[in-house]
């Protein structure tokens, strides 16, 4: 499921979700890169999921 991390801006791949802190785990779309947590965070719409998809193609 694609997130958007509302502190930073950017779009991640949930991975982990603490309910205790009610921190999720982000990793980048296209799988490159540190992941990172925030608690920050909603659903990405359509056209920010599709923008996503399109630029993690080769």
């Amino acid at each position: 499921m694609l997130v958007k991390d509302t502190a930073r801006g950017r779009l991640g791949k949930a991975i982990a979700w603490d309910g205790d802190t009610r921190m999720v785990t982000l990793a980048p779309p296209d799988g490159n890169g540190e992941q990172w947590e925030t608690d920050a965070f909603c659903p990405a719409n359509e056209p920010e999921g599709l923008c996503a998809r399109r630029a993690g193609r080769p």
